[in-house]
């Protein structure tokens, strides 16, 4: 009878403990304002051509640091040159991972030149997002 009772017990609260389980809401969006602090120097990375001409920036970087909008939220990554190559600049929080391969750079001034980059974002190890952007930077 106690084992009976037992395996009764045992299914119904195994049977109601069984959630299914939600994967984190992952939205990276575009944004106009930067930081102060971000001003100067640096990369800017837009969606479209489109964008690029409304100045909706999808991530800015001033080389030490890149900032991205994930869920609503200005995030600000720092640049890891443990991970970092010639060819990949990396980025990271803790928790995310920003990986940009700028490609071949085209010089429009002194110190200015657009390129056409491929962005990678990681939640902990997992590739979250990836896209071809086109970006621009200089000083």
């Amino acid at each position: 009878m106690n084992l009976i009772l037992s395996l009764v017990i045992f299914f119904t609260l195994g049977l109601n403990n069984t959630h299914p389980i939600q994967t984190p809401v992952f939205k990276l969006s575009t944004f106009t304002k930067v930081p102060d602090d971000f001003m100067g120097c640096g990369d800017d990375y837009y969606l479209s051509k489109k964008d690029e001409k409304q100045v909706k920036l999808i991530c800015r970087t001033d080389y030490a640091r890149a900032l991205i909008r994930v869920n609503n939220r200005l995030i600000v990554l720092k640049a890891n040159y443990k991970i970092s190559d010639k060819e990949n600049h990396a980025f990271t929080n803790g928790n995310y991972t920003l990986i940009i391969k700028n490609g071949p750079l085209k010089s429009t001034g002194d110190e200015d030149y657009t390129m056409k980059p491929i962005i990678t974002l990681k939640l902990n190890s997992k590739v979250i997002w990836t896209k071809n952007l086109i970006g621009d930077g200089g000083c």
